[in-house]
């Protein structure tokens, strides 16, 4: 068991990375973890892994984090990512992937820069949270990314920092939940998957712990600065992942 712990030791100090960071925020597991995992794993187990790893976390989060959150923006944000969710899907056989992330990377960094420069504040209501939320479902199936358009929404909202980490850890654990239960509907292997992440479950306990400790050190000012450079870096993600295809 301990030399089986060892040889997993890489992949569960990229889970660690990605647990801490996103115990600091509310997001940022995945679009962290994800690639990293993929120099060791084959990218559809990656996928499988990282649903059961954010499960687990957002679910250890939300114990502490439940009443901190914004409960009404939660809920029409999971409304809305239900009902959008469908629509992806026929996106996503109508347009390629590298496409649409590419385009979606481009549009999400035009509004950050927008917002960023002129300090644009977004009026959280349950209209604009199912708006997001949709986007988020949309993106969720289409790209295997949906945090970005919840993060816009609530870093640019009048959200204090410990509420925005709430109400993200809050909607991903109830997302997280849909996407294994479509998974299993659809006959993915989630049992292999399972078997295999359990091992990086360490890495994903201890970043949370040391993250959460960090987070209440971590200022204002900080916090945003943290985020805004984490949404960048997704943009940025996305675009490359879109124009790869043509440059490499």
């Amino acid at each position: 068991m301990l030399e089986t712990l060892v040889a997993h030791l890489p992949p569960i100090v990229c889970v660690f990375t990605a647990a801490f960071l996103q115990a600091i925020t509310g997001f940022g597991l995945v679009i962290i973890a994800a690639p990293l995992l993929m120099f060791f794993y084959d990218p559809k187990l990656v996928v499988l892994m990282m649903v059961f790893l954010s499960l687990c976390s957002n679910t250890w989060q939300s114990l502490f984090v439940f009443r901190q959150a914004h409960h009404q923006t939660v809920f029409w944000m999971f409304v809305g990512a239900i009902v959008s969710q469908p629509i992806g899907f026929f996106v996503y056989d109508a347009i390629t992937p590298d496409g649409l992330r590419m385009f979606i990377g481009v549009l999400l960094l035009i509004s950050l820069i927008v917002m960023q420069t002129f300090k644009v504040k977004i009026p959280i209501s349950p209209r604009n949270s199912a708006i997001t939320g949709s986007a988020c479902g949309l993106m969720s199936i289409t790209t295997g990314m949906g945090g970005p358009p919840l993060i816009l929404y609530t870093a640019y909202s009048d959200l204090s920092a410990s509420q925005i980490r709430a109400t993200c850890i809050l909607f991903f654990f109830f997302n997280n939940i849909v996407s294994i239960a479509t998974y299993v509907v659809g006959g993915a292997a989630m049992a292999g998957a399972i078997k295999e992440a359990v091992w990086l479950l360490p890495g994903i306990f201890l970043g949370v712990a040391c993250g959460s400790y960090a987070f209440h050190r971590v200022s204002a000012g900080l916090f945003r600065k943290i985020i805004f450079t984490m949404l960048l870096g997704m943009c940025l993600y996305m675009i490359w992942q879109g124009l790869k295809p043509f440059v490499v």
